[in-house]
């Protein structure tokens, strides 16, 4: 697929090209999209490689989406090109509200960004470059690098990656000193350091780094499902919106004995108590992407999956697995667990 598009304004002609390639060797489709744009004028030429992605799957070929570009950052002075409606673009902006969170903004850039359970902090550099030394401006930054670690809830432990550039690589020895004393040795990240010419002339190193942050556990409790029986809550919401519902069994609610002894009253009670704890948590049947299934008796599982069906009223079902067991707490014939996603 080609497209070609044109813009004039303020006399520069602006060409963008999207091109994509599907390359299929028996059977495994390894695409490559690329968009790129040309903009031209009397003076010169600018080329901007403003997407790229590869992907290669494991599967038959099948028709990818396309990749559009996104956003265009055009030399000279007039405004954006609007956003292309597409996939990409949708889900850039979803993930900017639900989980993006930014802290201490500059003129051109934050100080760090944290998402999908990772912060990524900007290059840091001393504050005070009196002291010339690689120790001293090393020392300036590790102590900056733990205020902002500590901002977004993790710290120096949970470090995945470090990249360290140095105005002059022969003074590696004494950056690594002071790296040694400030590291926690047992939770050593990946890192690189080359030499590099940095933004100004008095700084001499500058070191970047991204970590794990720690994932937010939220119990899960309401009234209008069985208690727990042991020492475990009802469900757990994590930060990243997953659901972990404990095993239900056919407890009532207010008594906390079983609602009967058919296996079938039982089935509907456990599913009530697992559709309140969903609910709890902010989330539907709808929502389910995985169940467990423990049988008393295999013999039951035809009249268990009646009443399991009409528990998912979509008639969209999560995957499933079904066992049958020796015992059950309580004496219960039949008892459900389950995972889910919020929106």
């Amino acid at each position: 697929m080609i497209e070609i598009g044109s813009l004039h304004h303020n006399r520069l002609l602006c060409y963008s090209t999207i091109v994509a390639f599907h390359f299929r060797v028996s059977g495994f489709s390894n695409p490559f999209h690329f968009s790129s744009i040309y903009t031209a004028s009397r003076f010169r030429t600018v080329f901007k490689v403003s997407e790229l992605r590869r992907t290669a799957r494991n599967s038959f070929a099948r028709k990818l989406d396309p990749v559009y570009v996104k956003e265009f950052d055009y030399p000279g002075n007039f405004s954006k090109v609007p956003r292309m409606n597409s996939t990409l673009a949708r889900t850039d902006v979803a993930a900017s509200h639900s989980s993006i969170k930014r802290y201490e903004e500059g003129p051109l850039f934050n100080h760090m960004v944290t998402y999908n359970d990772v912060a990524y902090l900007a290059g840091q550099v001393a504050s005070d470059t009196s002291d010339q030394t690689v120790k001293g401006q090393a020392n300036q930054i590790f102590a900056r690098i733990d205020q902002l670690l500590e901002a977004a809830g993790t710290d120096k432990t949970r470090l995945l990656s470090a990249n360290v550039w140095l105005k002059d690589i022969q003074q590696v020895a004494e950056f690594n000193e002071a790296w040694n004393s400030w590291i926690d040795p047992s939770c050593k990240p990946v890192r690189a350091t080359v030499e590099a010419k940095l933004v100004r002339p008095e700084l001499v190193v500058e070191v970047q780094v991204t970590a794990a942050l720690p994932r937010k556990l939220t119990p899960v409790q309401t009234s209008l499902a069985a208690a727990a029986v042991g020492p475990y809550h009802q469900g757990i919401l994590l930060e990243n919106g997953m659901i972990y519902v404990s095993g239900c069994i056919g407890l009532h609610p207010e008594t906390g004995t079983l609602i009967d002894n058919t296996v079938e009253g039982q089935a509907k009670q456990a599913l009530s108590n697992m559709k309140h704890i969903l609910r709890a948590a902010g989330a539907t049947p709808e929502r389910v992407t995985k169940t467990l299934v423990l049988l008393k008796n295999i013999e039951d599982f035809e009249r268990v999956n009646e009443i399991y069906k009409s528990f998912f009223s979509s008639g969209t079902y999560p995957s499933r697995s079904c066992f049958a067991v020796k015992e059950l707490p309580k004496g219960a014939l039949v008892e459900f667990e389950c995972v889910a996603q919020l929106e």
